[in-house]
């Protein structure tokens, strides 16, 4: 009886080595915070966020952005949660299209993280997209009844081009 312990045991011992290529709770993720001018990306900030449970809530999102958005506009947010099962991973890397690892927000909402692969779970990002907020005005002199007033210019729709996602994108996968 004592070898089928000892044996159990050494199985256990060399299964745990493999642990992490099984799925398992996300304890923490990236944040990070893209600042965009004139669709450009000026600035890029990161901070790791630590998780105690599979969701970060809208409280703390909301801190979160707040800490970090200055005098600009929150245009999006992009989770990127690596949730490949252990036995997909080779259709993964043949054929990414296929999973949904990516989801745009567009409001602020709780955030729920499915289980990752230990070895990957440095990839969970959560990417917050800021848009320089900084409003154009140009005061008119009507000379008749000596009044200014502001003109504001088009800078409250905040689409942001193909090219901005594009290189938000390429830095994924770098």
């Amino acid at each position: 009886m004592d070898d089928e312990l000892i044996w159990l045991n050494e199985y256990i011992n060399k299964e745990k080595e493999f642990n992490i290529f099984y799925n398992d709770k996300v304890s923490f993720f990236n944040a990070i915070f893209i600042y965009i001018k004139k669709n450009e990306i000026i600035q890029i900030k990161k901070e790791k966020i630590n998780l105690d449970d599979v969701c970060f809530e809208k409280d703390k999102l909301n801190n979160l952005i707040n800490k970090y958005k200055k005098n600009n506009k929150l245009a999006k947010i992009l989770k990127y949660n690596f949730n490949v099962k252990e036995n997909e991973i080779k259709n993964y890397v043949k054929n990414e299209k296929n999973t949904k690892i990516m989801k745009f927000y567009d409001k602020i909402e709780d955030i729920y993280w499915e289980k990752t692969i230990p070895l990957f779970s440095s990839l969970n990002s959560l990417y917050f997209i800021f848009v320089n907020n900084k409003s154009k005005t140009k005061k008119i002199k009507i000379f008749n009844k000596n009044k200014t007033r502001k003109h504001k210019f088009s800078n409250t729709d905040l689409k942001i081009s193909k090219s901005i996602y594009d290189k938000i994108e390429n830095k994924l996968y770098i």
